[in-house]
């Protein structure tokens, strides 16, 4: 080998030192070269490309869940929503049919107490309307009793006609 080809493949060194001179570093570079060790890298990374690909196509199908998740929890604080609001009107409801419930068995008590007291009142004394409407119906039974067609005038001028 040659002076350059010996050189070509030391690594290059720097030496630092500080202006009062308490701390000197020394920092090296090595120089790249083509060798196995780029080989392994390279196989390294063929090894780990399908690993890769598998994260972020895992990495994509968890932001869909995401956004997914998400407009599952709108709808959900939709549905909570709208079943507050049933609820609400389903009390609401409720009440009004207690309210209905408690009218008409207070209409129900009073409707017994009403119908007991007629029974009371059932054999009352009659008024000038019941008696009429008795005379009114035995008149009725004897004209159906009776063979005489009874003729009533038209006008009161023609009265004298059919006596």
């Amino acid at each position: 080998m040659n002076f350059d080809e010996i050189i070509k493949k030391r690594p290059i060194f720097w030496l630092f030192s500080s202006c009062g001179a308490v701390v000197t570093a020394m920092f090296l570079l090595m120089k790249y070269v083509n060798s196995s060790h780029t080989e392994a890298l390279t196989e390294k990374n063929n090894y780990l490309k399908p690993f890769e690909d598998k994260y972020e196509s895992l990495k994509k199908e968890n932001e869909i869940i995401k956004a997914e998740n998400n407009e599952l929890k709108f709808k959900n604080n939709n549905i909570k929503f709208e079943l507050e609001k049933t609820s609400k009107l389903l009390e609401e409801r409720e009440s009004e049919n207690a309210k209905l419930i408690n009218d008409y068995k207070s209409l129900e008590k009073d409707y017994l107490l009403v119908k007991d007291n007629q029974k009371i009142i059932k054999n009352r004394p009659k008024t000038k309307n019941d008696l009429i409407a008795e005379q009114i119906k035995k008149l009725e039974q004897k004209k159906k009793g009776c063979s005489i067609i009874w003729i009533e005038p038209l006008d009161i001028s023609d009265k004298g006609k059919y006596v």
